[in-house]
C-alpha cells in the first residue's frame, strides 16, 4: 500500500488486493478501523467483515457509497 495514503473510520474505498497465495482481486470496503498492519472492513465481494494486511494492498483509490 502507498505509504502516504491515509484510511479513516467509515470511509469506502476501492482496493486491489493481492492474497498470501497470490490471487489478485478487485474489491470494494468500507473502512471501520486500522491498525500498524491491517485495515479492517466490510468487504462488499465477500459480503462479510474481513481485515486486509496493508503490504498487500497494490492500490487504493476513495469510492462514492454504494
Amino acid at each position: 500500500m502507498l505509504a502516504n495514503q491515509k484510511v479513516k473510520a467509515d470511509q469506502w474505498v476501492e482496493i486491489i488486493y493481492q492474497s498470501q497465495s497470490g490471487e489478485i482481486t478487485k474489491r470494494t470496503i468500507k473502512i471501520y478501523g486500522s491498525n500498524k498492519e491491517k485495515i479492517f472492513g466490510y468487504c462488499f465481494m465477500r459480503k462479510d467483515y474481513r481485515s486486509f494486511y496493508k503490504e498487500q494492498i497494490l492500490a487504493m483509490i476513495p469510492k462514492k457509497r454504494l
